[in-house]
């Protein structure tokens, strides 16, 4: 639990700074949209990017890490579609629900978590949080955009989607990395130093977000703490017992924890960008991260 603790404790520091120098009037509203621009456009793209060619992978640790990834992905989709169906929501609300259940914070908390756990899972890692991403800025946003978009016009979606800077930087990270291009320190280190700064940027932002949207009362937490207990737990634990007299391989059960983790800062970040729905996401982050200590002790415990 002590390391999972230590994982969680700077999301906290950072976010609770973004509250202060707002409550001190150094921080205000208008910071929120160029620190999102820059994390979609430039940030987020950088630090994917370079994570996946910081290492050379090996081929058949990439078939494998896919196929167990996304058919977890695609289980967890199936399972929301069908959960869907039992609720009345907006397409808005439903587009920021997918975003949050597939989105999880496997880049931030996964690497650190899985290689505390076996420092040997650390290519691992990091190969399952670009496979999450790979489908998430392809499969997810193509949902997202059918959802949000009014007239739901295939074309625009799809050019939207080839656009999207975040699923570029997948794509062109997994073919350098495939393809062993080297690629000069000159330019890898300046990328680096550009990804490294970003995650500490979007929990800046939701500490600003926060004070300028403060809870008005508890009613507002009641959601995204269901979602997060389905997220964290339900989910998981339906994955592990379905699968538990399977013979599978150790990265199958990485991929397992990888889908415990809680909401990711991004979906905050792209939360204009989407039109989703920025006070729940915000809650669900701090909710579900506040959460996970005592969950992923439970899920890794339930692994082994």
């Amino acid at each position: 639990m002590l390391n999972v603790f230590l994982q969680i404790l700077p999301l906290f520091i950072i976010i609770s700074l973004g509250w202060t120098i707002s409550k001190l009037g150094i921080a205000n509203k208008s910071w929120l949209k160029p620190i999102g621009d820059f994390s979609f456009y430039i940030g987020f793209p950088a630090l994917v990017f370079y994570n996946l060619i910081e290492i050379r992978i090996p081929t058949k640790l990439i078939k494998e890490a896919f196929f167990n990834n996304t058919a977890l992905i695609i289980s967890l989709l199936i399972l929301l579609y069908i959960l869907s169906l039992f609720f009345k929501i907006s397409k808005r609300n439903k587009a920021t629900l997918l975003f949050c259940f597939i989105f999880g914070n496997i880049a931030f908390m996964g690497i650190p978590i899985l290689t505390s756990l076996n420092p040997s899972l650390k290519q691992e890692a990091s190969l399952n949080a670009a496979i999450h991403l790979f489908w998430v800025f392809s499969l997810g946003i193509l949902i997202i955009e059918w959802l949000t978009w009014k007239k739901s016009n295939p074309k625009v979606i799809i050019l939207n989607i080839l656009k999207n800077p975040l699923l570029l930087s997948v794509i062109f990270g997994l073919a350098t990395n495939l393809l062993e291009v080297s690629i000069p320190i000159t330019i890898t280190k300046p990328i680096k130093m550009i990804g490294n700064i970003v995650a500490p940027l979007v929990m800046l932002m939701i500490g600003i977000f926060i004070y300028f949207n403060p809870v008005k009362n508890w009613r507002e937490l009641k959601n995204p703490f269901i979602y997060s207990s389905i997220k964290l737990l339900i989910f998981p634990i339906i994955a592990i017992f379905t699968l538990k007299n399977i013979n599978l391989s150790e990265s199958f059960f990485s991929s397992l924890i990888d889908i415990a983790m809680p909401c990711a800062i991004t979906p905050f970040a792209l939360a204009d960008t989407y039109g989703l729905n920025k006070k729940f996401i915000a809650n669900s982050i701090i909710i579900s991260t506040s959460l996970s200590i005592l969950t992923l002790t439970i899920i890794i415990g339930l692994i082994g």
